[in-house]
């Protein structure tokens, strides 16, 4: 069960030092998890910002449903692989999260709703205390920009069972109904990617 505080100030993140890394440009942040989490989204230059929308499998974020043929029969997980969009985009050691990394970070993180530069998503603090922002901004389906669906982080991980893509939805409501947990989707859909990288990496 995803523990979700609402919280009505804005907050300031209250990380140690010794919880961050620099890689390139980018900070990953260790909240105490099996893997190190980036401090934004792809593409994104603030932990606010969306950053990059994209299809599942399309590192370059430009294409959409119609040119990227979905055979179910054909798919596999794509960490690490050419279509991994956070490696292609961010190179180095940072690559997109597997299902069990999602799920890792929804239940073993404590997640709050606030705001940010007046944008509404959730801060995610480890058990170490450290801390990352999550926006909540809105997705693509079918092409047209929604915010009433909640926001989606993809994995790199295609689930088997289901036949579609493991993913976390994002979704912040006036109410105390806002919620995060890692399901599955189609192709019809533009997501966000939190990248992350191996504990230890310099």
């Amino acid at each position: 069960m995803v523990q979700i505080r609402i919280k009505k100030t804005v907050a300031l993140c209250l990380c140690l030092l010794s919880c961050h890394v620099v890689l390139g440009q980018t900070k990953a942040v260790d909240l105490g998890l099996s893997v190190n989490w980036a401090e934004c989204n792809v593409g994104a230059e603030n932990p606010w910002d969306a950053g990059q929308y994209f299809l599942w499998g399309d590192p370059s974020g430009q294409k959409d449903a119609a040119e990227m043929p979905f055979d179910v029969n054909a798919m596999g997980d794509i960490v690490g692989s050419p279509k991994d969009m956070a490696k292609a985009n961010m190179g180095g050691d940072w690559r997109m999260p597997t299902s069990d990394e999602l799920k890792e970070l929804e239940g073993n993180c404590t997640w709050e709703v606030e705001s940010r530069n007046n944008v509404r998503g959730f801060k995610v603090t480890g058990k170490n205390g450290a801390s990352i922002f999550v926006p909540a901004i809105g997705a693509y389906d079918r092409g047209a920009f929604r915010t009433d669906q909640g926001a989606g982080l993809w994995s790199g991980s295609f689930n088997q069972k289901w036949k579609k893509i493991d993913f976390m939805l994002v979704w912040v409501q006036e109410s105390d109904k806002s919620m995060v947990n890692v399901r599955q989707a189609t192709m019809r859909y533009k997501f966000n990617v939190r990248a992350v990288c191996e504990k230890g990496t310099k």
